[in-house]
């Protein structure tokens, strides 16, 4: 039997938003840190915002599930990002701190969530951002 076939697992279930901007950067980091090929991935606006919000948990969650019960994931990886548009971009916030804020308070939410229904799940939060040369750099939370 093909090995790509036979190997129906992954460790690993990443949350990411949508964003085209940070496409290259998630991957390269993925690969970086050794998660290539070992894992799911979702990708929707706004990421955590789709599990803490009641009218899109329901269809995220299941995904969730799916890779936890047929793939037997035992990470979650949910990346948030600065600017990000399902939250009115960095605009729709006073100040860099306040926005950071709001993402870390939905992540602990969303990580509340999936640990809720997958308790042997680890969840890590990691928050992208732009540098002043526009490189992004992923900061755990």
């Amino acid at each position: 039997m093909n090995e790509f076939i036979s190997k129906h697992s992954c460790d690993n279930l990443v949350l990411t938003c949508m964003d085209f901007r940070f496409r290259k950067d998630i991957y390269s980091w993925l690969e970086e840190n050794g998660y290539a090929g070992n894992y799911d991935l979702i990708s929707l606006a706004g990421a955590q915002k789709s599990i803490v919000d009641e009218d899109t948990r329901g269809a995220v969650m299941k995904q969730v599930g799916i890779s936890h019960d047929l793939h037997h994931a035992k990470r979650v990886i949910l990346m948030a990002h600065q600017d990000c548009g399902a939250y009115g971009g960095s605009k729709a916030f006073d100040s860099l701190e306040q926005e950071n804020q709001k993402y870390n308070e939905e992540m602990k939410t969303a990580e509340a969530i999936i640990k809720e229904k997958y308790p042997e799940m680890e969840v890590m939060k990691l928050l992208l951002s732009f540098n002043e040369n526009g490189e992004v750099s992923f900061n755990e939370m």
